[in-house]
């Protein structure tokens, strides 16, 4: 499960216009491979990203046995390439990095996706509330949650990842703050209405929307709220983004240099609909729209990120974005009517 570092620079986001879904509208050397798959050049663009944190304390009260090695005959396919690429890719990120500018409060980058996510959290925080971080990866993000405040509980599907993620956790000095589990994000093994918050980092698009988000919105409590920041298909981006041209300039191809995994996909309208419907209430930010020309124009990725965000207020310019901060609220009446925003 993916997640980059996140937090220092940022992958070029774009403008937050605020949105509502309608109620529901290295070369690598041996990457785990995938059966053909139409879709296969519609890979995930990683600039910026926050990778999850080491936990590695506080017990919960789990619906079955958490163990650090996933039954393999449990495991899908799809899950079982992620897991293998993230074993493999794991060992890269030993001396991931967890750095606090995000929340430390010297500045504010609301044109920012990922410093944007992390205000969100931070604004979310009381003392003693539990969070999730969802596909937690090497840790780094969980470190970031835990210097909030947060007591934190960690997954991945990778036990590798896991590892580095309880030694980010041992560096950082939040050891007995955090607990991490191997886990799959359509099953999850928490309690119901366990966490005040959830909070993902680039997962929805490594596993099966429906179900994860179904897990999420069982595991949070009633009044909590989970936060996800997602790349989003754009048809007419992504069309020129993966054409012949420039896929041979800008490769997007699987690969461990640009941590892409074979399997992962940008959601899309039809995903938000499911999200939509499992979590009436929500809030769609959208970012990174003149921002994804950073691809093909190097160069200072936040003044692209700053222009995303002076443009936020033009009619029909958020419906290009490429990047989305989706939040998340559990309400009870949400069983009783549908079509309702934050």
């Amino acid at each position: 499960m993916t997640h980059k570092p996140v937090i220092a620079g940022a992958r070029a986001g774009h403008p937050r216009a605020v949105s509502v879904m309608p109620g529901w509208d290295r070369p690598a050397e041996a990457l785990p491979q995938a059966p053909p798959d139409p879709r296969r050049h519609r890979s995930v663009e990683h600039d910026v990203g926050g990778q999850h944190l080491p936990q590695s304390g506080a017990a919960i009260a789990p619906r079955g046995t958490m163990t650090d090695e996933p039954a393999e005959q449990a495991l899908t396919p799809r899950q079982q390439r992620e897991r293998e690429y993230y074993n493999q890719y794991s060992q890269q990120m030993k001396d991931a990095r967890v750095d606090l500018a995000a929340i430390a409060g010297k500045e504010q980058r609301p044109w920012n996706p990922y410093w944007h996510l992390f205000a969100l959290v931070k604004e979310r925080y009381t003392p003693g509330s539990r969070l999730l971080d969802f596909g937690c990866g090497w840790g780094t993000n969980s470190a970031v949650f835990a210097h909030i405040g947060y007591q934190v509980q960690g997954f991945d599907i990778s036990e590798r990842n896991l590892e580095v993620a309880r030694q980010v956790a041992e560096k950082e000095g939040i050891a007995d703050q955090v607990n991490f589990s191997v886990q799959r994000a359509e099953a999850l093994e928490y309690p119901d209405g366990h966490f005040d918050v959830v909070a993902g980092v680039d997962i929805l698009h490594h596993v099966e929307i429906s179900s994860a988000i179904t897990e999420c919105r069982r595991v949070l409590r009633e009044g909590g709220v989970a936060f996800f920041i997602e790349p989003l298909n754009n048809p007419l981006f992504d069309y020129v983004r993966n054409t012949r041209v420039v896929r041979r300039f800008c490769p997007n191809d699987a690969s461990f240099e640009r941590h892409i995994t074979c399997d992962e996909r940008k959601l899309t309208n039809k995903d938000l609909a499911v999200i939509g419907r499992i979590f009436p209430r929500h809030r769609i930010d959208r970012f990174r729209v003149a921002s994804r020309l950073q691809v093909l124009f190097p160069g200072d990725g936040m003044a692209w990120e700053k222009l995303d965000y002076s443009l936020r207020f033009v009619p029909l310019y958020g419906s290009l974005a490429g990047t989305i901060v989706l939040t998340l609220e559990k309400k009870a009446e949400d069983h009783k009517s549908s079509a309702c925003s934050l």
